[in-house]
């Protein structure tokens, strides 16, 4: 064994502790000297704080203290977006109902609206009674002065002459339509040409009417529709005789 196998540490003041190292796996020996006198009274100098042991366990948690004063209240913060609006809830029942207002000013009236169709006619009504009967006239069926017109057997009247009643109309260039209701017998007068119209609503069969141009002028006579019947010169006569019942055609007069 060299000297290179041991190791000499110094343990305490007189102590030496020797350790003899083995090589690879041997085993050690530790030789402990006699312990020396004990050195000179003192404390030496603390030696440095060793590590900290390791923490031991909590203890048990102490009472609650009193509650400090609420401190100020603060800022508000920022409102947040509006919630989705909930549902609609159920509609209350009707209050009563308030006082009538005053009546306001009437508005303008409307435009007529368009007539309605005519109701269906009535039921007739009860026959009224029969009046008192007159007085029977007797006629005659000669021609005699002051008396009743009466019809002889043959449904002819007899009379010395009938009075046709008369219109004179003066002449203008415009237009004289006659009707049903005319005089029998139409004299014109003055200097200018005129349109005659002949009448047409209500004429029966056989009726005629007289014309006679005593202007300066010509007449025109036609027809309710528009046609030509005759051209009267001054101082002509003409008689317009219906063929047939509310002419209107020049061929339904004949001139005589």
């Amino acid at each position: 064994m060299n000297d290179d196998d041991y190791t000499f540490e110094v343990v305490g003041e007189g102590v030496a502790e020797v350790v003899v190292a083995a090589p690879l796996n041997e085993a050690v020996v530790v030789i402990e000297g006699p312990q020396g006198p004990t050195g000179p009274g003192g404390t030496g100098p603390t030696g440095p704080t060793g590590p900290s042991g390791p923490t031991g366990p909590s203890g048990p948690t102490g009472p609650t203290g009193e509650a400090g004063p609420t401190g100020a209240t603060g800022a508000s913060g920022t409102t947040g977006q509006t919630g989705p609006a909930g549902p609609t809830g159920a509609t209350g029942s009707q209050g009563p109902t308030g006082p009538v207002g005053p009546t306001g000013s009437t508005g303008a009236t409307g435009t007529t609206g368009s007539t309605g169709a005519t109701g269906s006619t009535g039921a007739t009504g009860a026959t009224g009674a029969t009046g008192p009967t007159g007085a029977t006239a007797t006629g005659t069926t000669a021609a005699t002065a002051s008396t009743t017109v009466a019809r002889d057997g043959n449904a002819n009247v007899l009379a010395n002459a009938f009075i046709p009643n008369g219109t004179t109309t003066a002449t203008t260039g415009g237009t004289t339509t006659l009707a049903v209701g005319s005089a029998k017998k139409q004299v014109f007068t003055g200097i200018a040409n005129h349109t005659v119209v002949l009448p047409t609503t209500g004429v029966v069969a056989y009726q005629d009417w007289e014309i006679v141009n005593l202007s300066a002028g010509v007449l025109t006579i036609n027809a309710s529709g528009g046609a030509l019947f005759a051209t009267l010169n001054p101082g002509a006569v003409i008689t317009a005789n219906a063929l047939q019942a509310t002419p209107t055609a020049a061929a339904h007069w004949y001139p005589s």
